[in-house]
């Protein structure tokens, strides 16, 4: 997936980031047959409630929720959010970049109206701070480099 990268060790098995163990714990301690079920409540408990903030309804919640799961099911989450232990970090994240994308139309609008340059900075900031660095193999077409290693120099020299 990330192309080859040159390591000195010897590594066998599946990878997992630590913050991902708190999911593999709610799967395992579930009935046989309900992990999944068991972890999909705690996390859309968790997106629902961190989401109510910034939806305008319930309909909106789920239907975001809807479209983070499939990341979450496919491992995306646990590779490119910062802390992908809870529903709060997940959608910190994703309500970080898509504001971020929003209000700069993708980065192609430096100085938006309705925010500071302060204010922008602030929130590049926060984006970096929820989002993992990425492999040099992925880099290159990773949001974290175009919002934030590519554009926060732009936003800061003006």
């Amino acid at each position: 997936m990330f192309g080859e990268t040159p390591i000195e060790d010897s590594l066998t098995g599946e990878y997992y980031r630590p913050e991902c163990i708190r999911w593999v714990r709610i799967a395992d301690q579930a009935p046989a047959g309900s992990e999944r079920a068991a972890v999909l409540a705690e996390l859309v408990e968790e997106l629902r409630s961190s989401l109510a903030a910034h939806c305008g309804t319930k309909e909106a919640i789920e239907a975001k929720i809807q479209g983070y799961l499939p990341y979450f099911f496919n491992g995306t989450f646990g590779l490119c959010v910062a802390d992908p232990s809870t529903g709060v970090g997940i959608a910190r994240k994703e309500i970080l970049q898509e504001r971020l994308i929003d209000i700069t139309a993708n980065c192609s609008i430096s100085f938006p109206a309705n925010i500071s340059k302060e204010e922008l900075l602030a929130l590049i900031d926060d984006y970096a701070d929820s989002a993992m660095p990425f492999s040099p193999a992925e880099y290159e077409r990773s949001s974290r480099k175009r919002l934030v290693d590519d554009f926060r120099p732009v936003v800061a020299k003006a």
